[in-house]
């Protein structure tokens, strides 16, 4: 897979930990497939998804005529469609906020990797098999102001890897797919994600149970993962280590 990471936003430490939180069914799909799923911009909850700081959209305004204004913001849209997202956590230990947003009634799982652990795992991925291999960009998420902050970066790509200061919290690592040019030579891009195909030996260094889960939840997930011909360690979550007095 041809990765890339931009320039202006470095790249994390490669030995820095990586996790990703599923519930059961998106964690069997991915055993199954042996592929991430790198979702459409648009999926987001968050409407700031892509946008860029307010200065730089007034800017953009001043230098553009209006009905040019008006095409840039429908050519927006269509931008966010076309950008594929893989979003990661980084953390040395697992976060119990992340738990807590990712997972529910106590049947989830997290996968612990590093930042050279998925580089190297991404393997090559064509939207049609006769079309050229897609470059895959990753980098840290950089959180701003954006009432008042610049975004750094060319603002088609840069501003997938720009959120606000409020989503600090997920300290985001993000793997990033554009399609752009993919759909400008007449090949059909999902309106949602995609699915790129990984070394599941290489990305994942061990999986993790949510607090609280059963011995039968883990069955199942080790069975997933026996049957997937994968040899992956399981953990119970460091969180439900008793406490000492």
């Amino acid at each position: 897979m041809a990765v890339s990471v931009l320039p202006e936003l470095g790249l994390a430490a490669g030995k820095t930990k990586l996790w990703r939180y599923f519930d059961l069914p998106k964690f069997q799909s991915l055993i199954e497939r042996q592929a991430l799923y790198f979702a459409s911009a648009r999926e987001f909850e968050d409407r700031f998804e892509g946008s860029i700081p307010q200065s730089q959209a007034i800017r953009l305004r001043e230098s553009t005529p209006e009905i040019m204004v008006a095409h840039s913001s429908k050519a927006f849209e269509e931008l966010r469609r076309l950008t594929k997202i893989s979003c990661w956590h980084m953390n040395e230990g697992e976060s119990a906020a992340m738990w807590s947003l990712y997972v529910r009634e106590k049947c989830g799982i997290a996968i612990r990797s590093t930042v050279d652990r998925l580089v190297s795992a991404l393997q090559p991925y064509r939207i049609e098999p006769h079309y050229a291999e897609e470059r895959v960009w990753v980098g840290p998420v950089r959180y701003i102001d954006y009432r008042t902050d610049h975004m750094q970066g060319g603002l088609g790509l840069g501003r997938f890897f720009h959120k606000r200061r409020s989503f600090a919290h997920e300290q985001e690592f993000r793997s990033v797919l554009q399609l752009d040019l993919a759909e400008e030579f007449g090949v059909r891009v999902p309106e949602k994600g995609v699915f790129v195909p990984v070394d599941m030996h290489r990305l994942c260094e061990a999986v993790h149970l949510a607090p609280e889960t059963d011995k039968e939840f883990r069955h199942t997930v080790e069975a997933l993962i026996t049957h997937a011909r994968l040899s992956i360690p399981v953990f119970q979550s460091e969180m439900d280590d008793a406490a000492l007095y």
